[in-house]
């Protein structure tokens, strides 16, 4: 997890504001990258019926609309495909996640079940993780690669239909950027499913597929062992003593074992707040409810919806009620951008 440049810059009508807006993506053809570089990009005017008439609409795109490109300071011409295949994007109330995310088979470990809220920012228990991101709850049931008993490994996409973010710029952003680049992680767990090494990866279309290396970025989760009658956490209780009763303790660290240079990014608790029958549990449910809640989590940001997700009309679709978080509303293969054929701008931006 991490940060994005401030906002403030992205509001601007600068070059630099320019070329932030169009993303890390921005399905750019090959003749587009030169230009690019000039600050000056153009690309080909696209038809948003090219969707229908290549019979792509069907293929993905509703979950993908992200990399579409809209009018900015730079003279990039926006791809309103969104309007013909949908919006990629799910609003739903705080208070459905036990109901609203995908839950695992009944054949997947017994610790991989359930909601699972990241309390990045110590809220209920106890962080130190400097970089918390614009998002809430996961589970592991719209994995991208399911789960494979062998080798104990599962993948997911924090873009996908299991992955929940505040309503706010900030986070329409993040999860743009990451569905742009096929931000995934893949959990590589110990043989009684009580640790893990988390893998992240990302697709760069002709570039390739880059590996964040183990060398350089640790990023860990383990459950805490509690001692006896120590959980539910008391009334009172501290913050380190509720994350003794988290599910997950999540530590992420820099150039690991690499003395005088290793760097602690910091630690997190994750809290199971509902079982995979959507039961909630307390007290972690009503602390993230109540987290979940706050008005500085609940912006709507118009703007940046039309900027970031290609929705030009945020009410239309539930985003600006009170009390609202997202999840992507398509998931099924991996993508991979492609960018070195503009003779099909709407259908050729993510093939599986």
């Amino acid at each position: 997890n991490g940060s994005i440049p401030p906002f403030s810059l992205l509001r601007h009508r600068t070059p630099l504001a320019g070329i932030m807006r169009m993303r890390i993506s921005l399905a750019l053809s090959c003749s587009s990258l030169p230009l690019l570089a000039a600050l000056g990009t153009q690309h080909q005017k696209d038809d948003s019926t090219s969707c229908v008439a290549h019979g792509t609409c069907d293929a993905g795109l509703e979950e993908t609309s992200t990399m579409q490109i809209r009018m900015n300071s730079l003279g990039v011409e926006q791809n309103k495909s969104s309007i013909v295949c949908g919006v990629p994007v799910k609003f739903f109330d705080v208070g459905k996640v036990q109901h609203e995310l995908p839950q695992v088979p009944s054949s997947y470990p017994e610790n991989l079940e359930g909601v699972l809220w990241l309390d990045q920012r110590g809220v209920y228990g106890f962080a130190d993780f400097a970089k918390p991101m614009a998002d809430y709850a996961i589970t592991f049931g719209d994995a991208i690669r399911p789960w494979d008993p062998k080798t104990r490994t599962i993948t997911i996409a924090p873009w996908g239909k299991s992955w929940t973010w505040f309503n706010t710029g900030e986070a329409y952003v993040t999860w743009a950027a990451a569905k742009s680049v096929s931000y995934t992680y893949t959990f590589h767990f110990n043989e009684d499913i009580t640790s893990a090494q988390i893998i992240t990866e990302l697709r760069l279309g002709w570039l390739g597929k880059l590996t964040l290396p183990t060398w350089l970025v640790s990023a860990t989760m383990s459950k805490p062992t509690p001692p006896p009658g120590a959980c539910p956490p008391p009334s009172g209780a501290s913050r380190e003593q509720i994350s003794q009763c988290a599910a997950w303790i999540r530590n992420t660290v820099l150039l690991p074992g690499v003395p005088s240079l290793e760097y602690s990014i910091g630690r997190y608790p994750i809290f199971k707040i509902a079982d995979s029958q959507g039961r909630k549990i307390q007290p972690s449910y009503d602390a993230y409810l109540q987290w979940a809640s706050t008005p500085a989590n609940n912006q709507p940001d118009p703007e940046f919806a039309a900027e970031w997700l290609s929705i030009d009309d945020l009410q239309a679709v539930g985003g600006t009620k009170p009390g609202q978080s997202f999840v992507g509303a398509k998931s099924n293969s991996i993508s991979g951008l492609d960018l070195c054929d503009p003779s099909h701008p709407c259908g050729n931006l993510w093939n599986p």
